[in-house]
């Protein structure tokens, strides 16, 4: 085992936001070896149960050499992640050209409007756990849509499974 430390997964943690608390990048995080047996069972680093071990390796320090007097820009790769949601009427029909508003507990916020299929798509930080998502339409009529982001358990394990089959109900 290389040097790091096992994070309890707790509700809402994924991959990707337990890999940016530790500022490594969630592949770092998802593709060490030490976590081979966690994919075998998740299949995916977003979707992780409440007691599952996360190996974190520790932060390996990288150093560049640059000029000095000049300017330059580091972008740190996977930040920031992508929040799609598709929104659909009773019908089934995708709510195209709705405008929204996102607020997240991290006191972010982001205004836009569903694209022709009724997606929301916009980027947020991985440490957000909690939002809502106000949506308008032109007539005035408002819904709310509370969001457990990292939330969604597993398929495969009991709470999952309810809420996969909660999730097809008309």
């Amino acid at each position: 085992m290389t040097n790091g430390r096992v994070h309890l997964v707790r509700d809402g943690d994924t991959v990707e936001g337990i890999a940016f608390a530790a500022r490594h990048f969630w592949e770092t995080v998802w593709n060490a070896p030490e976590n081979g047996e966690l994919r075998r069972r998740r299949e995916h680093p977003n979707i992780l149960n409440p007691g599952d071990e996360v190996f974190v390796p520790e932060l390996r320090i990288r150093s560049v050499t640059l000029p000095t007097g000049r300017v330059h820009t580091f972008k740190r790769r996977g930040v920031p992640s992508r929040f799609r949601l598709r929104c659909l009427d009773w019908d089934g029909k995708p709510r195209a050209s709705v405008r929204w508003l996102l607020e997240l507990d991290t006191g972010w916020q982001k205004t836009g409007e569903t694209d022709a299929d009724g997606w929301v798509e916009t980027p947020l930080m991985p440490d957000a756990r909690r939002g809502r998502l106000v949506l308008e339409d032109d007539e005035g009529e408002i819904d709310t849509i509370h969001l457990f982001l990292g939330s969604l358990d597993p398929s495969g394990c009991p709470r999952g499974h309810r809420a996969a089959a909660r999730a097809r109900l008309p």
